[in-house]
């Protein structure tokens, strides 16, 4: 009972998402052992309960995301976030790039 208990309630802290991410699937794993079947869906809410506030945005996307996503995929996004946060100097799009341009948008359709 306790390891669900710290299941439902661990957060992300100063944990990278990775590590984080690992934390949770000790925890599953553990829990497994025990004969304690967790669902991916249950895996991803409480994982998603855990995560520090500068997540919050991506996390309640993917709560509201249908289909409901994997832990795996769930991940892949927080971890693509991080790297975002990480790296604030990334290059907006300048002025110049807006609707009254000339360029052109090409758009290939399948029939």
């Amino acid at each position: 009972m306790q390891l669900e208990s710290e299941f439902r309630c661990v957060t992300m802290g100063d944990l990278s998402v990775h590590d984080y991410c690992n934390k949770i699937k000790k925890l599953i794993h553990l829990l497994e052992v025990l004969r304690e079947k967790v669902k991916e869906r249950h895996m991803v809410m409480h994982s998603l309960n855990g995560f520090s506030n500068e997540f919050e945005g991506p996390a309640n996307i993917i709560r509201l995301s249908k289909p409901f996503p994997t832990f795996s995929e769930m991940r892949s996004i927080l971890v693509i976030e991080e790297t975002r946060l990480a790296n604030p100097h990334v290059a907006a799009p300048s002025p110049d790039a807006n609707a009254s341009s000339n360029s052109l948008l090409l758009v290939a359709t399948t029939p």
